[in-house]
């Protein structure tokens, strides 16, 4: 196997993907250590952005078919995660709700984030952390 050379000099852009994978890979552990799959916390991450989706929509997001989807969503119905509901306009499709346990695995999951970025914020000074505060916001901003 051929060895991948890392640039001399890590740009902005490596250094912000970097970070974003080492993130990822924080909660991932983390998701793990609370007992759900990666899959499990997109599945229901797709429901709390998406307020009470149909199996369909899901199904489509995951880019998985609807008997896959189904599996998917019973595990997370048996842990108590999910409600399946009726849809009132439409009786044919089922639409699915977060249910407590699932605001408080989110609740734990963002704690999460915040001890994360904490520990990487200990490596800056102060002065240091208001420039890159600044420097975000800025670059946030253009996006807007």
């Amino acid at each position: 196997m051929k060895d991948i050379k890392k640039p001399k000099e890590i740009t902005l852009e490596v250094a912000l993907l970097d970070l974003r994978r080492a993130m990822t890979d924080a909660l991932k552990d983390q998701a793990v250590k609370l007992g759900q799959s990666v899959v499990h916390i997109e599945v229901l991450k797709f429901v709390l952005e998406t307020g009470d989706p149909t199996m369909k929509s899901l199904s489509a997001h995951l880019k998985i078919t609807p008997p896959s989807t189904s599996t998917l969503v019973d595990g997370l119905v048996e842990k108590g995660f999910l409600e399946r509901i009726l849809d009132v306009k439409d009786r044919r499709a089922i639409r699915l709700k977060l249910t407590t346990k699932s605001h408080k695995l989110f609740a734990k999951l963002h704690k999460s984030k915040i001890s994360i970025f904490n520990e990487i914020l200990t490596r800056l000074n102060e002065e240091d952390k208001k420039q890159l505060a600044h420097l975000l916001t800025k670059c946030l901003n253009i996006k807007k």
